[in-house]
């Protein structure tokens, strides 16, 4: 019997013939997994990648405590602000009672510290407030809180907040419920409040005065501005209630005619009285000394010295100068009385005045020893006589609207020595 064997090739798949399974065949192995410096590598750049990201979510904490603090700091300064401006009344009584708020407490000029810890709060903050009366704005306050803190990493920080607070008594906050009047707001007598209150007037948008009781001269204000616009005759025997546009005659006019006026009065007590001025008046009269230029005129003074016993009422026409806006610069002294014989002058002059605004000085509206730029009429400008050997008296009660003092009797000298 035969037997036969056969050899059979293998068979090989189509797919296998391609380079790469070539090369695999040739090679004899194929890869597997990654390497360990492969490994090491994808570490080291994840372990890069975990520090930034450490390093990014420190940084957000920091940002986010920051943030925190700030609105804190921002909290703080506002409250403090809102205390500022929740006075009731401008200065302290003397019998104020618990919880009461002056505008005086914040000592405008000074600085007031303080340390505040929030609840829940990992800082201790230091609030400041500063204040000054602005330079430009009478009775106006500019406030500065700053609050200062240190953060998580011990760097200083800062927030502050600037406002302004007038000095204005809250009481008047009641008219704001007041309706206005149609049309423009009404002055004290439908004219301006610079014009003397026995000023008669003429119907015609005018008043006329006599500035001496017994002169022949009259002068014609405008009722808008108070300024004077003319000089005018008039009758000596006719009062300044009883004239009328007919009795004005040779009127001349009158450019930039600024008013100033006031009273004289006597006291010759040990200490002179301020309030009630007692003695009869002596022989005075006002002189405006100018010191500013360009005046087309010299000043114009007249009073009722020797007309009544025991004041005198003193008015003085200033021509304004050639300025824009037109102005005058100077000072009012008394005449006729002897505030200069050595070593004691039987008289001396003290000028009522009072910073009634709060500014630091007195303006000219509240009777300086020498007035500067003034471009509008000037009534109220008074004096008090006293004996040589005597000083101005000074008025100790408080400036309190709300408790209806509205006039302080302070006085200053003027003769023989200013005082400003």
């Amino acid at each position: 019997m035969t037997t036969s064997i056969k050899l059979v090739a293998a068979v090989i798949p189509p797919w296998t013939t391609s380079a790469p399974v070539k090369r695999l065949i040739a090679t004899g192995r194929a890869q597997r997994g990654v390497s360990l410096v492969e490994a090491l590598v994808a570490l080291l750049v994840m372990s890069f990648g975990m520090v930034a990201l450490v390093g990014i979510l420190s940084s957000l904490r920091r940002a986010e405590d920051l943030a925190r603090q700030r609105g804190e700091a921002q909290r703080i300064a506002q409250s403090e602000i809102a205390r500022l401006r929740s006075f009731s009344v401008i200065d302290r009584p003397a019998a104020a009672a618990a919880g009461v708020v002056a505008f005086s407490d914040m000592g405008v000029g000074t600085t007031v510290t303080r340390e505040e810890t929030p609840p829940d709060s990992n800082v201790k903050y230091t609030v400041t407030q500063t204040s000054a009366w602005s330079a430009t704005t009478p009775n106006l306050a500019e406030v500065r809180v700053s609050v200062t803190w240190n953060d998580r990493v011990g760097d200083a920080q800062v927030l502050a907040l600037d406002t302004l607070i007038a000095a204005v008594d809250p009481v008047f906050g009641g008219g704001l419920a007041v309706p206005q009047p149609v049309g423009v707001t009404r002055q004290p007598a439908n004219r301006s409040p610079d014009i003397p209150v026995g000023a008669k007037d003429l119907g015609d948008k005018t008043s006329a005065y006599k500035p001496s009781p017994g002169g022949g001269t009259a002068w014609v204000f405008d009722n808008q501005t108070g300024l004077i616009t003319k000089s005018c005759s008039v009758s000596t025997g006719i009062a300044t209630s009883a004239i009328t546009s007919g009795d004005l005659t040779s009127c001349a006019s009158v450019s930039n005619g600024l008013f100033v006026s006031g009273t004289i009065r006597f006291s010759m007590t040990a200490p002179p009285n301020a309030r009630v001025p007692e003695a009869t008046a002596a022989p005075a009269h006002a002189a405006v000394t100018l010191i500013s230029t360009g005046h087309p005129a010299a000043p114009v003074c007249f009073d009722d010295s020797g007309t009544v016993p025991y004041a005198i009422t003193y008015a003085c026409l200033i021509l304004g100068n050639t300025d824009t806006p037109s102005i005058w610069s100077g000072s009012i002294e008394l005449t006729g009385i002897d505030t200069t014989t050595l070593p004691t002058p039987p008289y001396r002059v003290c000028r009522y005045t009072f910073d009634y605004n709060r500014n630091g000085t007195p303006d000219n509206e509240e009777h300086p020893a020498t007035y500067a730029n003034v471009a509008k009429s000037l009534p109220r400008q008074n004096f008090l006589v006293i004996a040589g050997a005597q000083s101005c008296p000074v008025d100790s009660s408080t400036f309190d609207p709300a408790a209806r003092n509205f006039v302080n009797y302070t006085t200053k000298e003027q003769q023989p020595t200013r005082t400003p």
